[in-house]
């Protein structure tokens, strides 16, 4: 079975399965569940079109099981029951791993509107025309700003800031950045939170650190990295321009 390394470690670092509410997975399950609103936005515009008369009938939650633990997803219903969500169909109960791969490097483009619309014809197989695909596309992308843009809290003790390389994996997803670029904290019981999920080579330190500062970062103790030196002291020292305070750096 196809094995994605970044997936993997990035996992395991961020708590693994026994993380209860595992950032992964909670980024899995935001993405799947917005496509699949999105699957019944463009079902009911085509019912429309077609005068027939239909609407939405609240959802329907089920588990599926993946290689990042169980996913609680959300399945629109209609009033007629016609849907059927191509994602995640009705009696699918596994989620493989090459859909797990590409949704989580959807969260590290660089370029969204020209990423995530090969993602997505990737993962839906010719399932829906050309327009459609694109109101998918604008929904994913629109969830990933999201994500980028939600609120975190002003002070954190620890920051860690962690690089991993895919390198030259055999049928490597083709968007799936060589190298990755992960900022996230852990709290004192242990609830751990994803800042930041970037393709490294497009990473600019100074932009990296107005991003956390906009949404709300102006302390944190410690940093624990595996960055090189240059790219520790080039990554603090931008803290100093934005006016993020800190009161020292570790390397491990």
């Amino acid at each position: 079975m196809f094995q994605c390394p970044v997936f993997r470690n990035l996992y395991a670092d961020l708590g693994g399965d026994s993380h209860p509410d595992h950032p992964i997975r909670m980024m899995l399950e935001e993405m799947i569940n917005v496509l699949l609103d999105a699957e019944m936005d463009i079902f009911l515009t085509g019912q429309i079109d077609r005068g027939v008369i239909n609407k939405r009938n609240g959802k329907i939650q089920k588990r599926v099981r993946s290689n990042s633990g169980t996913l609680d997803i959300r399945t629109p219903r209609d009033r007629r029951g016609d849907f059927r969500p191509r994602l995640i169909p009705k009696w699918v109960k596994d989620v493989s791993i090459p859909m797990e791969v590409i949704l989580l490097c959807l969260y590290s483009q660089h370029s969204l509107e020209v990423a995530v619309p090969k993602a997505i014809d990737t993962l839906y197989q010719g399932e829906f025309d050309d327009a459609s695909l694109d109101f998918l596309s604008n929904a994913a992308i629109n969830c990933i700003k999201a994500f980028r843009s939600r609120p975190i809290d002003a002070y954190h003790t620890l920051v860690f800031v962690e690089t991993y390389s895919v390198g030259d994996l055999a049928g490597k997803f083709s968007l799936c950045p060589d190298e990755w670029l992960a900022i996230f904290t852990q709290s004192a019981d242990g609830v751990v939170e994803v800042l930041y999920l970037y393709d490294r080579s497009f990473v600019s330190w100074p932009e990296v650190v107005e991003n956390l500062r906009d949404r709300g970062l102006t302390f944190f103790r410690s940093l624990n990295s595996d960055l090189s030196q240059r790219d520790a002291e080039n990554f603090i020292s931008a803290f100093s321009v934005t006016g993020i305070r800190r009161m020292e750096a570790e390397a491990s």
